[in-house]
C-alpha cells in the first residue's frame, strides 16, 4: 500500500502510570511463545518488580523471553538482578553497555520503548519503567502516552526489530530469527496505521518524515506536545507555513522538567511562536514526557521521538502512526484536557517575564544545543 501503511489493525491508547504496569502485565501473562521487551530505562523498583516476576514465571513456562535494555539510560540496573533473570533462563542484554575503552560508542543510544508478544500484539510508546516516571513520591505519574496494536503491522514491527536483537544476542541468531518470523495473528479491526522508525547510522529517517509530510499537508490543526521541544529549522519552517495559511497549531509544554536545561531552551522560542499566530500552553501537572500529535483531528503519531537533535541523529527511535477517526477522537479528548488544565501563554505574557528570564532562556537554548552536539560526536554504528 501507499506510504507502507496496512489497513487491518486495532489500536488503543495507553496512559503512564497503574494503566500501563497493568497493561504491560497483562501482556506478559498472555505471553504462549515469546517475549521481546527493550526500553531505554528500566529501573528496579516497584515499578518493575512485578514486571521481572512475570518474567521469570513465563520463562519458567518456556516462553522465550528477551530482555534489551539501555547500557545507559539503565546504568545502574543491579548485578544480581541480572544473575536471578539469567538463572531463570530469561535473555538479557544491555544494548551498546558503557565502558571506558569504548566510549566513543556511547552517542548512540537505543531509545525506543517497545514489547512485543508473540506475534500478537505489542506496546510501543514514549514511556520508561521507573518508579521516578510511573509514581514519583507517590505523586501523580508523568504525563506519558503508549499505544497497544495487533494485527498486520506486526509483521512490518517483526522486520524493524530483527536487527537489534540479532546484535544483542549473537548466540541466539536462529532462534530469534524463528520467533520474529512467525505471521502476526489475525485483526477484525480496520485501522490504517504503521511502525516508523529513526535511526540515522542507518539512513532510517522515518519518524521525522512522516512529521514533516503532515505538518505541510495539514488544513486544520496540529496539535504536538512539545516534550525536550528544540527544533531544527525545518520543522519551525513548516509550523510556520502551517500558521499562516490558517491552520491552528497548538504547542503544549511542560512548566518544568527533569532536563531544566531543555526546559528552559525550549522557551526561548516563545516569542518566535507567538509572533506567527502559533498557540502556546504551560501544563504544571508533573513533567510531560509525553510524545504526542495530532494532525486535522485524524492523524496520530506517538512513540518515543523527541522533536531535537539527540532524537534526529543519535538515537533509534520507533513511533506509530495512525490514521484512524475513532482513535484520533480518543486522542483529542485527551489533549483537550491536557489544554483545560493548562495555562495559555501569549506575547504580553512572555514579555511579563523579563530580559533576565529571556536571557536564561536563551543561554539554556545554546547550552542544550552544545550538549546534543557533543553527543553526536560520539555515535560509532
Amino acid at each position: 500500500m501507499k506510504d507502507n501503511y496496512s489497513l487491518n489493525n486495532e489500536i488503543s491508547l495507553v496512559k503512564n502510570g497503574k494503566e500501563l504496569i497493568n497493561n504491560i502485565i497483562q501482556m506478559i501473562e498472555a505471553a504462549k511463545r515469546s517475549i521481546f521487551f527493550h526500553m531505554y530505562i528500566f529501573n528496579y523498583d516497584k515499578s518493575s518488580e512485578e514486571i521481572i516476576k512475570k518474567l521469570i514465571i513465563k520463562s519458567q513456562e518456556g516462553v522465550d523471553v528477551y530482555l534489551l535494555i539501555d547500557g545507559f539510560g539503565s546504568l545502574q540496573f543491579p548485578q544480581n538482578v541480572i544473575e536471578e533473570m539469567t538463572k531463570n533462563y530469561i535473555n538479557f542484554a544491555f544494548f551498546s553497555p558503557v565502558k571506558v575503552y569504548s566510549l566513543n560508542k556511547i552517542g548512540r543510544r537505543l531509545h525506543q520503548k517497545v514489547i512485543l508478544i508473540d506475534s500478537s500484539e505489542a506496546l510501543i510508546g514514549g514511556t520508561n519503567i521507573s518508579q521516578e516516571f510511573i509514581s514519583p513520591h507517590n505523586q501523580s505519574p508523568w504525563l506519558d502516552y503508549a499505544c497497544i496494536i495487533k494485527g498486520e503491522e506486526i509483521a512490518k514491527l517483526q522486520k524493524k526489530i530483527k536487527r537489534i536483537y540479532y546484535k544483542s544476542f549473537p548466540l541466539k541468531k536462529s532462534s530469534i530469527h524463528m520467533l520474529l518470523s512467525q505471521p502476526p495473528s489475525g485483526s477484525k479491526g480496520k485501522v490504517q496505521l504503521r511502525v516508523i522508525e529513526n535511526d540515522y547510522t542507518r539512513f532510517k529517517g522515518e519518524i521525522q518524515k512522516a512529521y514533516h509530510r503532515s505538518i505541510k499537508n495539514a488544513k486544520e490543526s496540529i496539535y504536538i506536545t512539545a516534550t525536550y521541544f528544540l527544533p531544527g529549522r525545518k520543522l519551525l519552517k513548516l509550523l510556520k507555513q502551517a500558521a499562516a495559511r490558517g491552520v491552528r497549531v497548538h504547542l503544549i509544554f511542560g512548566d518544568y522538567s527533569d532536563i531544566p536545561s531543555y526546559n528552559y531552551g525550549s522557551m526561548s522560542h516563545f516569542s518566535w511562536y507567538l509572533k506567527n499566530k502559533i498557540k502556546i500552553y504551560k501544563w504544571n501537572q508533573t513533567v510531560i514526557h509525553g510524545k504526542l500529535a495530532l494532525i486535522d483531528e485524524q492523524i496520530v503519531n506517538i512513540g518515543s521521538y523527541n522533536h531535537n537533535l539527540i532524537s534526529q541523529y543519535a538515537n533509534l527511535e520507533m513511533n506509530v502512526e495512525a490514521i484512524d477517526k475513532e482513535f484520533a477522537q480518543l486522542v483529542k479528548k485527551e489533549i483537550d484536557k491536557i489544554i483545560s488544565e493548562s495555562e495559555e501563554i501569549d506575547l504580553e505574557k512572555y514579555r511579563l517575564t523579563g530580559a533576565k528570564d529571556r536571557a536564561v532562556n536563551f543561554i539554556a537554548y545554546l547550552f542544550s544545543s552544545i550538549l546534543d552536539l557533543l553527543q553526536l560526536l560520539l555515535i560509532k554504528k
